[in-house]
């Protein structure tokens, strides 16, 4: 008994293409992912490298977006594909059969059972239904927009399969955070814009880095990463916020605390208050300071999160100003080499972001709890580049 569909028949250039929904219970049924056995017979060892699956994003960011109420997945593109791999032709696989009360492209699909769906794009979104109805079976009856192109031959699978994967382009991730509106830290995050006399005007939401010359002190994204670390510094529970309206007391009682600990360490640090007094710019600040860039402001972070964790909310300011006090925060200091710094080039990876807390806590004699592992880390990285020099 064929799989039936009411569906909307389409052709684009030379491309024949059916629109449809299916349920997730159908997707995880009859959707055959790429790095399955009919992705090897499609696929060569050209091409196996595109087509893996990342498995730890669907599982650790996409698994969990689907158990939220207002999740929705953008269309999945599968290719028909019979076991012969002869091209299909209608009538032979599949058949359109037109409601022609409402116009001959609107009817009824009707696929052969043997036939098999291969995602061209959509495959990691086909992962995350699979996963998600292991946790919540319930979700089988969701649906899902889906485009179904009948198969012609392995190479139009092949350049497919490239062009819709290669061409999609995600947008950075401060472009992402611009535009979010559910997640509690990029709500607070933009909230700091109104409530850091720093970050009015000087927050970049469109790139991930900062020219020389940029009049903004930093990017949305680096702001999330920090604002991240002091909120496990402090203990809170994001997870709680998610369903909290922003106007909530108990959600502006975040925002005032995080804001708080923010205005901490921006004080603490030197230079800043010459932006706001117009003395310098953000660019001149770069170009002497280390903590006015990605690695520094990440790494300041951390090391303040640390000390929450220490000496709590109470007791770990004192214990930030007299470390950043003791600290020689120019980009001339040799103590940065090997650490944030190669040269004259900044580093912003995760590794040179732990070296340069683990400095920070070292000066503040700061050696227990979550501080001993980045110490060491640091220790290490400097030892090595030591070596090397």
């Amino acid at each position: 008994m064929p799989v039936t569909f009411n569906a909307v028949k389409g052709v684009q250039r030379n491309t024949q293409f059916f629109q449809t929904n299916m349920s997730f219970g159908e997707i995880e049924k009859i959707v055959i992912l790429p790095e399955e056995m009919l992705g090897d017979d499609l696929f060569n060892e050209e091409t196996s490298l595109q087509r893996k699956l990342n498995w730890t994003r669907v599982r650790n960011e996409m698994v969990p977006y689907l158990g939220r109420p207002d999740s929705f997945f953008s269309s999945i593109t599968l290719f028909m594909i019979p076991r012969n791999y002869e091209a299909l032709e209608e009538g032979d696989g599949f058949d359109f059969k037109p409601y022609f009360d409402r116009g001959e492209n609107i009817g009824q699909l009707e696929v052969d059972q043997a036939i098999q769906f291969f995602p061209a794009d959509g495959q990691h979104r086909v992962g995350a239904i699979r996963e998600r109805l292991k946790i919540d079976p319930n979700l089988a009856n969701v649906h899902v927009p889906v485009i179904l192109i009948p198969f012609q031959s392995r190479g139009q699978v092949r350049q497919y399969f490239s062009d819709l994967n290669r061409t999609a382009k995600n947008v950075n991730k401060s472009i992402g955070l611009s535009f979010e509106t559910r997640d509690p830290v990029a709500v607070i995050v933009k909230d700091l814009e109104r409530r850091i006399p720093l970050f009015k005007k000087a927050v970049n939401h469109f790139s991930t880095s900062l020219s020389q010359k940029s009049p903004n002190v930093i990017t949305i994204n680096t702001a999330h990463e920090c604002t991240k670390m002091i909120i496990k510094g402090l203990q809170i529970n994001t997870e709680d916020l998610w369903d909290v309206p922003n106007d909530d007391t108990r959600f502006k009682a975040v925002e005032h605390e995080v804001a708080g600990a923010w205005t901490t360490v921006i004080e603490a640090m030197p230079a800043w208050d010459e932006i706001e007094n117009e003395t310098m710019t953000a660019g001149q600040v770069r170009e002497e300071y280390v903590h006015a860039h990605a690695v520094g402001w990440q790494s300041v972070f951390l090391a303040a999160s640390c000390m929450m964790e220490v000496f709590g909310q109470e007791g770990w300011q004192a214990k930030f100003n007299a470390a950043a006090r003791s600290i020689n925060w120019e980009r001339s200091n040799p103590d940065w080499q090997g650490v944030c710094m190669i040269g004259e080039r900044m580093n912003n990876t995760s590794g040179f972001v732990r070296a340069t807390a683990g400095y920070i806590l070292s000066k503040a004699d700061v050696v227990s709890g979550p501080a001993e592992t980045l110490i060491t880390h640091y220790e290490t990285t400097k030892r090595k580049f030591l070596e090397t020099t």
